[in-house]
């Protein structure tokens, strides 16, 4: 995990977005958010995050995306009555 810490020791409102989330950061101050969890970002947001005084928590793009994929896979099977298994990587990124 990086931890990009310009924000309050105590955040007040925490995001999380899977995979990359580049997309997000525009939105994170306009929310009022303070934190985000995410998987990665592009090194263009760290100056954002220093002028925005924002905390960033990349925790790996597939390391995030993992809970989102399974949940929808339990989702999807509880609705259509169908098995699934999760097939799980050594992938670091």
């Amino acid at each position: 995990m990086i931890a990009i810490e310009f924000g309050s020791a105590t955040p007040k409102a925490i995001a999380f977005c899977s995979g990359a989330g580049n997309s997000a950061l525009p939105e994170l101050a306009p929310a009022g958010v303070d934190t985000l969890v995410t998987g990665e970002l592009r090194e263009e947001w760290f100056n954002r995050a220093q002028e925005e005084k924002l905390n960033l928590y990349l925790c790996g793009h597939y390391a995030t995306e993992v809970h989102a994929v399974q949940a929808l896979a339990a989702e999807l099977a509880r609705k259509f009555k169908l098995p699934w298994q999760f097939i799980p990587t050594e992938n670091p990124l």
